[in-house]
């Protein structure tokens, strides 16, 4: 939008009782005016960018591979959990051997 403002126009209305002017402004509004608005672009802007849709990537087959990584940690915890190792077996021979023997 271009405006332009004029001075030293004489009115027309300058019978001061009846018909009078004391300040007047001319605006002509031009709708053909092209703007051009520019912005720069960092590199910490870009590596800020391509930071925020990494994480973003990182969240989304976070929650896709949720329920198969949690299954893999319950299998492992319940495998722990009940698993006797060859040491454990080998002592629990030789208390029993010994309890028999008395």
């Amino acid at each position: 939008m271009k405006i332009k403002m004029e001075n030293n126009q004489r009115s027309s209305w300058n019978i001061y009782p009846d018909k009078y002017k004391f300040f007047s402004a001319h605006m002509l509004l031009d709708p053909d005016v092209r703007t051009t608005e520019r912005e720069t672009y960092s590199f910490f802007d870009f590596v800020g960018d391509i930071g925020g849709l990494t994480e973003f990537l990182l969240m989304f087959f976070g929650y896709l591979a949720k329920p198969f990584s949690s299954m893999r940690i319950k299998a492992l915890l319940t495998n722990r959990l009940h698993h006797v190792s060859q040491q454990t077996r080998n002592l629990s021979k030789s208390i029993q051997m010994t309890l028999a023997s008395n």
